[in-house]
């Protein structure tokens, strides 16, 4: 077997057995995780990261080498920010919520931990600007296995109860929304419900009292990830494995605030489509997850807009060769979304944290600007009135930098349409190579490059200077390098007869 053979072979079985553990992952994955490795996306592909989002800060925590750390999901009031996550001890490999509260600079003010003497494990936060209400599941309290656990905490970090729910088999808690009076929780329980795992809501007061619980399911596995309410109702996202076209498909469930099944819809693509995040606008739905196709190994973003009735507005289905992309978290702000997940190489590895810009309408701007191509420049010393002029269109147009020979000149905004004008009077002669990149909202880019070349200037009347020594006319240098060029000759022969070489 020759070696190229070979390393193709080899080379395609190691896709083959990566695409086999993310498809292990999907399948028993219990809850997306938005804070996988918090690492700016870079690749020559543009990333539909719309440029106004910035990076402000980074922050890390950790409790040293023995102990391990992940944060789940994010909350804040206006003023400070509350992470819930997990930590796990390397001495007894035993899991504890985490809560950790920061200033808006970054800063740690406290961290606190809840757990018993098994696994406690935190998903979500929520708050009123009075208290924090956080939910996960519990293996140290509660009647089975693995229950509900939910921890309500003042904004010092001090716990003032914990409250579970379950039943003899494995519930987990993955999310919660709060109205100001009530909290709802969803997840999965294998204790109640029609099959194997079910879709669990659980209405709670801020006391802790359970009001009452909801399943929703078939006879195989389903499971609910995330929540959102309005106020008068709730929409939970999730995937089922009961109901829709194959495997596991979105759903999408929404109730009223008593526990009532006003409708469920799926949706199917892949060989696994898995949903992990919903938010609305008030009018419309928005869910946010993962689909992976077996036939072509392809691990995909999917965002679905739903109206409130449950019929499908639109799909968009974010697909990029040699990458795998896992979708976690969705929000809006009423004019853009912003969904949060993780990218991967899926030949080479390697985990990256993936932040994409959206418009309400999915308007992700792939397109590359379009960019004229200016010739080259030659111009004369001491001249004036060279520009370089490019001109530039685009739906979203953004900024432009220009370089001389690899050093930053200009950088500002640009027009669609509008000429782009550069000096370059002034040079020295010699060769100079300016390059220009333009931008658009979406880092979708394009570039040119122009040569401008100096070169020494021509007399004020035209004449082409004469070749020689200025001052000396041409012809008299010439009758003097003949003249010293006979006597060269003459003194070389007298010498060689004088050898009696001649």
């Amino acid at each position: 077997m020759n070696k190229i053979r070979k390393e193709k072979i080899i080379g395609i079985g190691i896709s083959i057995l990566i695409f086999l553990v993310s498809l292990t992952v999907l399948l028993t994955q219990e809850k997306g995780y938005c804070i996988e490795n918090a690492t700016k996306y870079s690749s020559a592909e543009p990333i539909t990261s719309n440029s106004d989002i910035q990076l402000i800060w980074n922050r890390t925590w950790d409790r040293g080498l023995l102990e391990l750390v992940g944060g789940q999901s994010v909350w804040g009031d206006g003023t400070y920010l509350y992470t819930l996550g997990i930590i796990q001890y390397s001495e007894t490999e035993e899991k504890d919520f985490l809560l950790i509260k920061w200033d808006t600079d970054g800063n740690i003010l406290w961290n606190q931990t809840w757990g018993g003497s098994s696994d406690e494990e935190g998903y979500s936060i929520w708050g009123d600007g009075t208290y924090l209400y956080t939910i996960g599941h519990t293996d140290s309290f509660g009647a089975g296995a693995l229950d509900f656990a939910l921890v309500k905490w003042d904004t010092n970090g001090n716990i003032l109860w914990n409250q579970t729910w379950g039943g003899s088999s494995d519930d987990d808690g993955y999310s919660i929304w709060g109205d100001g009076t009530y909290l709802y929780t969803i997840g999965r329980t294998d204790s109640f419900g029609a099959g194997d795992f079910d879709f669990t809501l659980v209405k709670w007061d801020t006391n802790g009292n359970i009001l009452w619980n909801q399943t929703w399911g078939g006879e195989l596995r389903d499971y609910g990830f995330s929540i959102w309410g309005d106020g008068t109702y709730l929409y939970t996202i999730g995937s089922t494995d009961s109901f829709g076209a194959v495997n596991f498909d979105f759903t999408l469930v929404k109730w009223d605030t008593n526990g009532n099944i006003l409708w469920n819809q799926t949706w199917g693509l892949g060989y696994i489509d898995m949903g992990s995040s919903v938010w609305s606008n008030g009018t419309d739905i928005y869910t946010f997850g993962t689909t992976l196709t077996y036939e072509t190994q392809d691990i995909d973003l999917l965002l679905i807009k739903w109206d409130t009735n449950g019929n499908i507005v639109w799909n968009e289905i974010w697909d990029r060769d040699d990458y795998w992309d896992y979708g976690y978290s969705v929000w809006g702000d009423g004019t853009y979304l912003y969904t949060c997940g993780m990218t991967s190489n899926r030949i080479f590895g390697g985990n990256d944290l993936l932040l994409i810009k959206w418009g309400l309408d999915a308007t992700v701007d792939n397109i590359i600007p379009t960019l004229s191509t200016p010739p080259d420049i030659t111009y004369e010393e001491d001249t004036t009135g060279h520009t370089i002029t490019w001109i530039a269109t685009d739906a979203n147009p953004d900024i432009y930098i220009v370089y001389k020979d690899g050093i930053q000149i200009a950088s500002d905004n640009w027009a669609s349409g509008i000429p782009i004008i550069i000096n370059v009077d002034g040079l020295s002669i010699g060769s100079y190579t300016y390059n220009f990149t333009i931008f658009d909202a979406y880092d979708n880019f394009a570039i040119d490059t122009v040569i401008v070349n100096v070169i020494a200037a021509t007399p004020e009347d035209g004449s082409i200077e004469p070749l020689g020594i200025p001052g000396y006319p041409l012809n008299v240098l010439i009758i003097v390098m003949i003249a010293v060029f006979t006597i060269v000759i003459l003194k070389q022969k007298s010498k060689l007869r004088s050898l009696g070489r001649l």
